[in-house]
């Protein structure tokens, strides 16, 4: 980590192989390298991707599938890759492992859109929102825009929530 926290990225990864080989079920020290070699890999800019900074990290959430730090910097990897649906898919199987975690729905939100999956991104906002007035707030845009992409789209989401809730208050 002091190697790491100096930006001497390249001679840190061989000390983290070898806490590897002592320590190969240690999650932490795989998503330190697939961080550390994520970050080479943005930095040196090569025309040949490498794919051992993702592989560490996608260890790393083997190891602890519930661990929020290494979900966030798997999804926070995809996204700084522009890798929207990879991103949103840990982050999908993550949030049906844990109950709640402050942001996740959010950021969930978030991934959609960019994906232009805005009906499921209202579905997500809908279902996730802490209070009626958020709902109300982040929700009329997000319909406004889908009605304005297919007309009827936004209208029938509302009310197939009405539908199913009786009725909200939204």
């Amino acid at each position: 980590e002091a190697l790491q926290s100096a930006l001497r990225w390249e001679e840190a990864i061989p000390e983290l192989d070898r806490a590897i080989m002592l320590q190969p079920l240690n999650s932490s020290l795989y998503l330190m390298r697939g961080q550390l070699r994520s970050k080479l890999e943005t930095f040196k800019k090569s025309n040949r991707p490498d794919s051992r900074g993702e592989d560490d990290l996608r260890k790393a959430l083997s190891l602890s599938p519930l661990d929020p730090k290494a979900n966030r910097t798997v999804i926070n990897h995809y996204q700084v890759r522009k890798e929207y649906a990879k991103a949103e898919e840990v982050l999908q199987k993550f949030l049906k492992q844990v109950h709640y975690i402050v942001g996740l729905d959010k950021q969930l939100v978030q991934l959609q859109v960019l994906q232009r999956h805005l009906s499921d991104a209202a579905n997500t906002l809908y279902q996730s929102s802490p209070s009626e007035e958020e709902t109300s707030r982040l929700l009329v845009p997000l319909l406004s825009d889908i009605e304005a992409a297919h007309s009827g789209d936004g209208v029938s989401l509302v009310g197939k929530w009405l539908s199913t809730e009786g009725s909200s208050g939204f």
